[in-house]
């Protein structure tokens, strides 16, 4: 019976390909011996061409019931969540990163499944960002950029298309987020201490306080205007950066702890080991040895 069917898949496969100019993939569900059963079988083999790669055609899969055989997209979501956070700040490497990972993804040959998995994950913590910036800017998103992001999912089948066209879709959200940041005011001033902020981090003085005096702004309406602006809090950017220095001091030196708990910006060990630890889920010194 499954010899059978197999015959009859590559019997339809040569028929379009003789016929159409476009290719078939047939999933195969396990045989069944009596009709009533016909519904399990096929939902078997719509499970199976779910796990097709999505950098191949004109496929036979049979299904399998081995979750090892299954495709799992998770270890591409931390790639994911890097992205969302340099794009919210609008940080060049947002999209050379994006390019990357779909280029990965297309190289992996990471299934149908997976793919939407990856896309359904970074519309999901793009629009949880969008949330938190000011009004304006959402709305923007909400009613432009959003709507256009669903209509890919669910539109577009190949994820080679797909990738172009969320890249445009960012692309162009984020050149209508930069112009009307520079049609603001105070988005020129959270600009200007964002930089400064990505340049001066490891000083240990560094506060909302400290901005206050430096730029002559109130530190509670600088706080705001940053979360409005970037959505997230001036600590948070702060601590990131801080953090993102000490993993690569971990990795790439032979530092100690002490020594880079200077480097970064704190003034004590354990406030700094504290922090990481909150961050990365490990110490300093276990987060040098898992590298």
């Amino acid at each position: 019976m499954a010899f059978e069917a197999l015959s009859f898949a590559e019997e339809c496969q040569r028929r379009f390909a003789d016929a159409l100019s476009f290719t078939l993939s047939v999933g195969l569900g396990e045989p069944v011996e009596h009709p009533d059963n016909l519904h399990d079988s096929y939902h078997e083999a719509l499970d199976a061409l779910q796990t097709k790669p999505v950098n191949r055609s004109a496929m036979i899969i049979p299904y399998s019931s081995d979750p090892l055989s299954k495709d799992h997209s998770f270890h591409y979501f931390q790639k994911v969540d890097r992205i969302v956070d340099a794009f919210r700040l609008q940080e060049a490497k947002w999209k050379t990163e994006m390019q990357a990972l779909f280029q990965n993804m297309l190289e992996e040959g990471i299934s149908r499944r997976g793919a939407s998995s990856v896309l359904h994950y970074l519309t999901y913590h793009l629009n949880k960002t969008a949330s938190g910036m000011n009004d304006e800017y959402y709305l923007l998103w909400k009613t432009e950029t959003m709507p256009a992001l669903d209509r890919v999912q669910k539109e577009i089948d190949l994820p080679e298309d797909w990738t172009q066209m969320v890249l445009q879709l960012l692309e162009q959200f984020a050149e209508r987020l930069d112009t009307q940041r520079n049609l603001r005011s105070q988005g020129n001033l959270v600009q200007e201490v964002k930089a400064y902020i990505e340049k001066h981090y490891t000083k240990a003085e560094l506060s909302l306080d400290y901005l206050q005096d430096k730029f002559g702004i109130s530190g509670k309406y600088l706080s705001r205007l940053f979360k409005e602006e970037y959505g997230l809090k001036f600590v948070d950017f702060l601590i990131d950066l801080r953090i993102q220095e000490a993993k690569r001091l971990l990795t790439e030196s032979a530092l100690s702890v002490q020594e880079i708990t200077e480097r970064v910006g704190y003034s004590s060990p354990i406030s700094f080991a504290r922090t990481f630890k909150k961050i990365t889920g490990v110490p300093p010194m276990d987060y040098r040895k898992g590298k």
